[in-house]
């Protein structure tokens, strides 16, 4: 079938089942760059709700300061592993660590 026949019957099928919206893994692939720039900002954003969600977790736990296994890891010795906690908004229970010297 030609590449217009075809886009063309798409077309008309999406209209005749009142579709609005197609998912992204049907009709055709999306392909495009991210820029180091938005991936950057995807990196900050998430950094930013992680830590929210760490200092939400300091007042249920009644700790002063609480760090990221990323965070923890930059500083070795400094901390020790309180276990997995669940935050809101993460699949998996994430690994939490307090000051080595408070707990």
């Amino acid at each position: 079938m030609p590449r217009t026949e075809y886009e063309a019957a798409m077309a008309d099928f999406l209209r005749r089942n009142s579709v609005t919206r197609c998912p992204t893994a049907c009709v055709a692939p999306t392909r495009t760059a991210v820029t180091d720039a938005d991936r950057d900002a995807l990196r900050n954003y998430s950094a930013a709700r992680e830590a929210a969600r760490i200092e939400k977790l300091t007042g249920q736990l009644g700790r002063a300061i609480l760090a990221s296994d990323e965070f923890a890891r930059c500083c070795p010795g400094e901390f020790t592993a309180l276990g997995e906690f669940s935050l809101a908004g993460f699949s998996a229970p994430q690994l939490i660590y307090d000051l080595t010297d408070s707990v």
